[in-house]
């Protein structure tokens, strides 16, 4: 029993150091929670420019597309350019957007929720920026706006030019939600308590 007692301080240890670095370094998700209370189906019925991105400015390009959301001309690359909080690798933490938009006169929350949480924010009709995978299987994470949803499908505003799978002005990928929330499921080692985040960005009254 000492043994396993031993294990079990050591993984609550290691899972609290984790989580602390994990806070200074990304910031700390607000927890937002919801039951079903939005519109079976929503799409943000605004034209925006999706541009595709180059290399690892998802950030970049997902705090542009909500700017221009706002009528204010941005770039993903001029964003990128000047976001704070990266890494030495060039990816961005999400304090970084949430610094940048800030900065630019917006409100920006991170936090985490559920499936119903995340429509509810999108029916208010600004995107939302979901912290997903890339793959399911690999641990490549990535920034993007969602713009609308139905009863199976997430709408996105995607700047990877290889997950492009949709031509409409509104959006360029759709996927099953199914999917997504596998997607959506960034957790690991060095992660373990950060999985179903978004950031919510809303104008300053």
């Amino acid at each position: 029993m000492k043994n396993i007692d031993r294990i079990i301080y050591l993984i609550i240890n290691w899972m609290l150091i984790t989580s602390i670095i994990d806070v200074i370094l990304m910031g700390f998700p607000i927890p937002k929670f919801s039951r079903r209370n939005y519109p079976i189906r929503y799409i943000i019925i605004k034209k925006n420019r999706i541009d595709i991105q180059n290399n690892f400015e998802c950030a970049g390009y997902s705090a542009a597309y909500i700017m221009r959301h706002f009528d204010i001309e941005a770039t993903g690359q001029n964003m990128y350019n000047i976001m704070p909080n990266k890494m030495y690798s060039g990816h961005v933490y999400p304090k970084g957007i949430i610094k940048l938009m800030m900065h630019r006169g917006f409100k920006a929350y991170y936090r985490i929720g559920n499936i119903s949480e995340l429509k509810r924010q999108i029916s208010k009709g600004i995107p939302v920026i979901a912290f997903i995978k890339v793959y399911q299987n690999k641990n490549y994470l990535h920034y993007v706006p969602i713009v609308g949803y139905d009863e199976e499908n997430f709408y996105l505003a995607e700047s990877l030019g290889y997950l492009v799978n949709e031509d409409n002005i509104y959006y360029n990928r759709k996927i099953p939600i199914k999917e997504f929330k596998r997607l959506w499921g960034t957790n690991s080692l060095r992660m373990p308590l950060y999985q179903y985040t978004y950031i919510v960005i809303s104008k300053n009254s």
